[in-house]
This record gives C-alpha cells, sequence and structure tokens, in this order.
C-alpha cells in the first residue's frame, strides 16, 4: 500500500444550476463538457489547499435545445501530509483533488437529475489528467494574452 498523501477534509456544493428542456419527440441526446478549476492555499498552513472544481454541460445541438444544461461548482477543502514536496502538492491538488470533487459531484448530480421528467443524468468518465492538462494550457494562454496586451508600449504618433 502506498502512503497517503492528502486528505479531504471538507466539500461544499457552492452552484448547482439544472435545467431540463423536453423534446418534442425522444430521441438521443449529445452533451457537451466544459471544465475549469481556481485552487487556492491557506494563507498561514500551507500543506492546505481550497479547491473549486467547476463543471457546466449543455446539449451540443442548440436548435432545439434538448436535454440537459447543468451548471455547478463544488469545493473542496484538502490537506497534505509531512513528506510531501511542493511539486507533487500542486500536482495531486489538481489532478486528484479535481477527481476526488468530480466523483462526488457524479452522485450529486444523479440524485438530483433522478426526479427530473428527464430522468438520472450520468456524469461520463473523464480522464482527469487530460483535463487538468486542457485547463492549464487555457489558463497558460490567457496569461500570455494579458501579458501581451499590459506590455505593450504605445507607439508615438508620427
Amino acid at each position: 500500500m502506498t502512503s497517503l498523501k492528502m486528505q479531504l477534509e471538507e466539500f461544499f456544493l457552492t452552484r448547482l444550476h439544472v435545467v431540463w428542456n423536453s423534446p418534442p419527440k425522444p430521441e438521443p441526446v449529445i452533451s457537451e463538457f466544459s471544465f475549469g478549476y481556481d485552487v487556492a492555499r491557506h494563507k498561514t498552513e500551507p500543506r492546505r489547499f481550497l479547491l473549486t472544481f467547476k463543471m457546466h454541460t449543455a446539449p451540443k445541438e442548440k436548435t432545439p435545445l434538448v436535454g440537459y444544461e447543468i451548471d455547478c461548482h463544488i469545493v473542496g477543502l484538502f490537506s497534505f501530509f509531512e513528506g510531501v514536496d511542493e511539486a507533487e502538492m500542486q500536482q495531486l491538488i489538481r489532478i486528484n483533488g479535481c477527481t476526488i470533487l468530480y466523483g462526488i459531484l457524479r452522485g450529486q448530480i444523479a440524485g438530483v437529475t433522478g426526479s427530473f421528467v428527464g430522468g438520472k443524468f450520468n456524469l461520463p468518465t473523464v480522464m482527469m489528467h487530460e483535463v487538468v492538462q486542457n485547463i492549464e494550457a487555457e489558463k497558460a494562454a490567457a496569461r500570455a494574452k494579458k501579458n501581451s496586451t499590459t506590455t505593450a508600449t504605445p507607439q508615438p504618433k508620427s
């Protein structure tokens, strides 16, 4: 057995918005997903983190809009055990933290949507390391774009 490295101390849903758009006739619905997260560190206890995982799904076909639209945020409070270095904490909070919160979210969404006329909505299995890589790439691109616009100096008029 590998040693324990992190612990989920608590979690909270801070946003859960679910809408069912009824179809004119029964048909399969294909959904698109988007994910995001924010990581914050405790000011005085560097082994404690707050992770906000965000998920949005909506039907791929927008006309007519049929199926579930779901927008949610779930927050987890995590702590790391002694012996876990900084690089490993940064990786684990993102990949393992998002995986843990996504699993909790799957149960919450299934429970809520089970009462809807559209029936229970099961979140699909995702490869969280790929989700995290995509989010980090998007964040890096946004930072680069922001830096290029803030560092641009106005050219004198001739």
